[in-house]
């Protein structure tokens, strides 16, 4: 007999270990879950009860980092599995929006063998700029009519409308303003979900009171606004996970249980090679900036064990059932 529950707790587990060593995850994931129960199973099913075959999807992800403004590891390479995972099981295509940089960086790797997305994604750039960002918000929702928007390792704006990497720096100037597109989700009654590890991303306005008291930089920023990189940009899911693409990965497992596939979207030969060709492309790790075969520090073997746990815990929970 399923036992959801269970299953989804084990999912909570490995993707909140906190192998990146910062020392917040299981107090940001404790907040987000408040009394409900596995926040990656409450979030599948959501996206299970409101996706039909063939439906559009909007899934925003990349952050850039400084000095050289290339985009990071952490983010894209789970928003790709995810987008694999719901395309297999429901045909769905996927409307990624991020920067221009970002959105290179998935295109060119959608079209990568052991994915082959290229035909089931589009790319989309958003602006930079805020005046222009309810309009353009409005456009999408309209055009697109996505059953879902969701993001990944996705910066979102503190109280006084500032940008913010994980060291407290203003990256403004830099970052699409697609907060805008949540709140008018909202209104328009379309689910969204938030998947984050730091507590300056899209979602962890759900928590931001807890972000701000324990992540570093939290409530005091080093740039002039001094309000800390808490993000007040809320969803209707959270999924606190120690590093982002974890959190993305945990999603995509959930819906495979849900719908009797084994986690068929994603493995150890898959993650390496989404991996070392983000890295030849010009990713970097979100961490250290460096261009290394690693994910917020963690070096990939790492990242390998974590999609093989994830992909065992889903084939033999099925097998069991």
């Amino acid at each position: 007999m399923r036992n959801e529950i269970a299953f989804g707790e084990d999912i909570d587990k490995i993707i909140t270990i906190d192998i990146p060593g910062r020392g917040v995850i299981h107090d940001l994931y404790k907040a987000a879950r408040g009394d409900t129960t596995s926040l990656t199973m409450v979030a599948a099913k959501a996206i299970i009860d409101k996706t039909s075959q063939r439906d559009n999807v909007v899934i925003t992800t990349g952050f850039l980092i400084p000095p050289t403004m290339k985009p990071e590891t952490d983010g894209p390479i789970g928003a790709l599995i995810l987008s694999k995972t719901l395309h297999s099981l429901f045909q769905v295509k996927t409307h990624f929006i991020a920067e221009r940089e970002v959105l290179n960086l998935l295109e060119k790797l959608s079209k990568l063998k052991c994915l082959m997305l290229s035909d089931s994604i589009e790319v989309l750039p958003f602006t930079l700029n805020e005046k222009e960002a309810t309009k353009d918000s409005l456009k999408l929702i309209d055009e697109i009519n996505p059953s879902t928007i969701i993001a990944i390792e996705k910066v979102g704006r503190n109280n006084k409308g500032i940008y913010h990497n994980m060291r407290g720096l203003d990256v403004s100037n830099k970052s699409i303003k697609i907060d805008y597109l949540f709140r008018e989700a909202k209104k328009a009654d379309i689910t969204t979900i938030g998947i984050g590890d730091g507590g300056n991303e899209i979602g962890m306005g759900n928590i931001y009171e807890t972000v701000k008291r324990i992540v570093s930089f939290g409530s005091v920023c080093n740039c002039p606004c001094g309000s800390g990189i808490a993000t007040n940009t809320k969803t209707d899911f959270l999924i606190p996970s120690a590093v982002s693409n974890w959190g993305a990965y945990g999603l995509s497992a959930c819906i495979s249980y849900l719908t009797d596939n084994s986690f068929k979207a994603h493995n150890d030969e898959i993650e390496r090679r989404l991996l070392l060709e983000a890295v030849k492309i010009g990713a970097v790790d979100g961490v250290t900036g460096l261009n290394t075969h690693t994910v917020d520090g963690i070096n990939v073997n790492i990242h390998l064990c974590i999609v093989n746990i994830l992909k065992n815990l889903v084939m033999n929970a099925l097998k069991r059932s």
